[in-house]
C-alpha cells in the first residue's frame, strides 16, 4: 500500500537502484558463448555422430575443464583426481574411436564405394571437430562464471 499523497513515481524514485557489480559485456559474453555451444552442439548430430556418442563426448569436459582451470585459476589437483579424469579420457576416447568404425562400417555395408566411405568417414569428423570446440567453450564459460 502507498503512503497517502505520495505518487508512484516519486515512491519509485525513493527506492534504492542497485547497479550490476559485473559489466553487462561480461553477461552479453556469457550469452553468446552458450548459444554457440547450443547450436553447434545441435548441428553435430547433422554430420553422422549419434546420440549415445554426442551424449558421452560431453563427458570428456572434465580432461578440458582440469587443464583450463589449472592454466588459468592456477588450480591443483590431487593424483587421484587425475587419474580419475584420465581414466574416463580414455574411456570416451575408445567409445570415440569404435563409434568411428561402427558408423563407417555401416555405411560401407550398404554400399562397397570407397568415395562413399570416405564422406562418411570425414563427415564424422567433422561432427567430432565440431564436439571438441564445444568441449573448450564449454570449459572455458565455467572459467568466466
Amino acid at each position: 500500500a502507498r503512503a497517502k499523497g505520495r505518487s508512484v513515481l516519486a515512491a519509485w524514485r525513493s527506492w534504492r537502484i542497485l547497479y550490476p557489480l559485473v559489466p553487462i559485456r561480461v553477461y552479453l559474453l556469457h550469452d553468446l558463448i552458450y548459444f554457440v555451444v547450443s547450436t553447434v552442439n545441435n548441428k553435430a548430430l547433422a554430420y553422422k555422430i549419434s546420440m549415445p556418442l554426442h551424449l558421452l563426448f560431453r563427458s570428456g569436459s572434465l580432461l578440458v575443464s582440469m587443464v583450463l582451470g589449472s592454466i588459468f585459476l592456477r588450480k591443483r589437483y590431487s593424483t587421484r583426481q587425475v587419474f580419475a579424469v584420465i581414466a574416463v579420457t580414455i574411456g570416451v576416447l575408445g567409445a570415440t574411436y569404435l563409434s568411428g568404425r561402427e558408423s563407417v562400417s555401416e555405411s560401407s555395408s550398404s554400399t562397397p564405394d570407397a568415395q562413399v566411405n570416405a564422406t562418411a568417414n570425414h563427415e564424422w569428423f567433422i561432427g567430432i571437430t565440431m564436439l571438441s570446440a564445444v568441449l573448450f567453450l564449454l570449459s572455458f564459460l565455467s572459467i568466466l562464471q
